[in-house]
């Protein structure tokens, strides 16, 4: 634990222990040790996705997408128009509380070493308001089973909420 502390800066480690006291020196009950797992879930609250699918592409190559995350029978979808009367159909979904753990060990699992420090990196940036994570990752990736991220517009959004306490209502 010291080395991880080092490693994870003196600033993140003081804050974390400030908002979690006794997670710095480990759980020192046996519920405690027994909810240590469930540290990520307790924290994300949910999981949002959300895909264009412009009409030159194809809708079932979006949703199979999508699927890679969520069940297929949960995607929404709604059609809109665009600014020129083309045609634009967004599909949504969404993981709640304890779904989103495999969510974010999949995340953890495919994303490139890389990948994950650019997001620590810019943490700060995708922090809107303390509560929400925003992402976007290459559809045509996620099509082929791969995660990877990018900037371009033409991609899945996924919007990470995350719990403040108190809650903001």
């Amino acid at each position: 634990r010291p080395a991880l502390a080092a490693r994870a800066g003196a600033r993140g480690t003081r804050a974390l222990a400030q908002r979690r006291p006794g997670l710095a020196s480990g759980p020192t009950t046996a519920k405690a040790s027994r909810d240590r797992g469930k540290g990520i879930r307790e924290v994300i609250d949910k999981v949002s996705f959300r895909a264009f699918v412009a009409a030159t592409e194809d809708e079932n190559r979006v949703r199979e997408a999508l699927s890679v995350f969520v069940s297929p029978d949960r995607i929404t979808r709604t059609a809109a128009l665009g600014h020129f009367g083309n045609e634009i159909v967004i599909l949504e979904a969404a993981l709640r509380r304890k779904e989103t753990a495999a969510f974010l060990s999949l995340l953890r699992e495919q994303l490139s070493s890389q990948e994950l420090q650019r997001l620590r990196q810019e943490m700060e940036e995708r922090l809107v308001d303390e509560s929400h994570f925003h992402l976007r990752l290459d559809k045509q990736a996620a099509y082929k089973g791969m995660l990877q991220l990018t900037d371009s517009a033409d991609a899945l959004d996924i919007t990470i909420l995350v719990k403040t306490f108190p809650a903001r209502r």
